[in-house]
């Protein structure tokens, strides 16, 4: 049988396995159609993937990461957790930082049910918050793609994992210098002020 002819996503989807840049060629396919269509695509990239034996969480994952219609992002929650090989990069709530209470940047990371994750990020310079990131409801395996926004944006140095609570009282002081000098809150990190009660 050809695979490519029965499943033509199934090369494509060997290809972004070992290729990155395959991978950031789909997603960018991917973020330029309609939402019927990315629908459709999901659901043909899921249907190929059972058929052939691959893995594909790793590019509903990106697509994720760039969905913004609710309805498209449901379905690829739903692929998600139906998928026997949705590997889990941590099992609780993480905290990754770098810099100091100056300029620096953090990702924090809330756990939800199996597998899902709340994700917020933010990048500060002279005491004052100027990027932030926030999704209610993504999957762990969207951390790689948060870290590349995050230096795209924002910075060079990749945060690296620390200790949850110290963690986390780094995040607050940051928050609070930011309120202090401009008078609110984050636009985007309210939710996080109120997990950690700044």
């Amino acid at each position: 049988m050809n695979r490519s002819v029965h499943h033509p996503f199934a090369l494509l989807l060997d290809k972004a396995q070992q290729q990155p840049e395959v991978a950031e060629g789909l997603a960018a396919a991917y973020s330029e159609l309609n939402p019927t269509d990315r629908i459709n695509l999901i659901r043909a990239i899921v249907n190929d993937a059972l058929a052939g034996e691959i893995v594909c969480w790793p590019l509903l994952a990106r697509f994720l990461a760039l969905e913004t219609d609710p309805a498209v992002a449901q379905t690829l929650l739903i692929a998600l957790k139906d998928q026997p090989s949705c590997e889990q990069l941590f099992d609780d709530d993480r905290v990754w930082l770098c810099g100091d209470k100056k300029s620096g940047a953090a990702v924090v990371a809330f756990r939800l049910a199996e597998p899902f994750v709340e994700w917020f990020a933010l990048s500060w310079r002279n005491k004052q918050v100027n990027w932030t990131y926030q999704k209610a409801l993504g999957v762990a395996n969207e951390f790689e793609h948060i870290i590349t926004q995050l230096c795209a944006a924002a910075i060079e140095q990749k945060p690296s994992a620390v200790g949850l609570q110290w963690g986390l009282d780094q995040v607050c002081d940051v928050l609070w210098a930011h309120k202090r000098e401009t008078g609110t809150m984050p636009e985007g990190l309210e939710g996080l002020a109120e997990r950690l009660i700044c």
